[in-house]
């Protein structure tokens, strides 16, 4: 898990006054977490981080250094072979929806991801991080630095959208959704992954403590809310499920640890610690329905 970070004073933070998805004003501050307020929309549950780092660039220099995709914790033989075994397992699944084409990953990182694609791809990916892109391209991956929705892609058009685990980081959703759909073929596939989720076991106990939301994520998700980006864009929902068996990731021992968690988060916020730096990365266990996987496709 990504360690939160003292941020600098000088750093410009923005105010959100209406809900990406259903444009309402009626938000109310929810939670504490990882030295972030979140908000959550009356109307359509939506949670957000409000408020929430101003300029992509000074999130880019601040949080997205290259600590952060080579970070120790990424490296250890254990994550790495859960990586695989979640990239194995979510392209067996995007095969049953397309079979190659042009791909482009929205919040590519190095390039891991299509890198495991394998032949049968036209492999395009975006992202603001200057160290993730050159490392992509050394993969052979075409790439595009930048806010995926303030991007220009010309007259390219893609087979397949992926987010994985990067919907959350953007800054407005409702944009990407929107984007993605102009920018595939007909029949093509947006497919938003390793999404953090709020509606799990664990996203229900913890809140905003649920082990799929950091620092710099500005939204947590839901199948919910997800389904009304999908049918608020005209896409036709085909199917979700939640990464956690088989993955990896998992073991036994999360089971005893979310019981132990639990007890440790009452005791922090009896005492009224949890939202104090100290504990800003306490955490739930790993366990189902943390993340989400959730796929549509463009009907016209």
């Amino acid at each position: 898990m990504l360690k939160t970070i003292e941020l600098p004073s000088d750093i410009k933070y923005e105010q959100i006054e209406r809900c990406d998805l259903c444009n309402s004003s009626r938000l109310r501050e929810w939670d504490k977490s990882r030295s972030n307020t979140l908000y959550r929309c009356d109307d359509c549950s939506l949670v957000f981080t409000n408020p929430r780092i101003m300029d992509v660039h000074q999130k880019d220099k601040y949080l997205y250094t290259q600590n952060y995709f080579t970070r120790s914790s990424r490296m250890k033989s254990k994550m790495l072979n859960a990586r695989k075994a979640s990239y194995e397992s979510e392209i067996r699944v995007l095969g049953q929806y397309v079979a190659g084409g042009a791909i482009l990953d929205v919040g590519c990182g190095t390039g891991n991801f299509l890198d495991a694609l394998g032949t049968g791809w036209q492999k395009s990916g975006c992202d603001v991080s200057s160290y993730a892109l050159m490392e992509a391209e050394q993969k052979g991956i075409k790439t595009y630095k930048g806010q995926f929705e303030d991007l220009e892609f010309f007259d390219q058009r893609f087979d397949a959208i992926y987010f994985r685990a990067s919907l959350h980081h953007s800054y407005y959703p409702s944009l990407c959704v929107k984007k993605a759909y102009d920018l595939l073929n007909d029949n093509g596939i947006l497919a938003i992954c390793m999404s953090n989720n709020i509606e799990g076991i664990s996203g229900r106990i913890f809140k905003s403590k649920v082990k799929s939301y950091e620092q710099p994520h500005n939204f947590i998700f839901g199948l919910s809310t997800l389904k009304k980006y999908f049918s608020g864009n005209d896409f036709k929902y085909l199917n979700h499920y939640f990464p956690y068996w088989g993955s990896g990731y998992n073991s036994f021992g999360d089971f005893p640890n979310l019981l132990y968690s639990y007890f440790k988060y009452l005791f922090l916020k009896i005492t009224n610690s949890a939202d104090k730096a100290k504990h800003y990365d306490f955490s739930s266990p790993p366990f189902y329905g943390n993340y989400i996987n959730i796929y549509g496709q463009k009907c016209e």
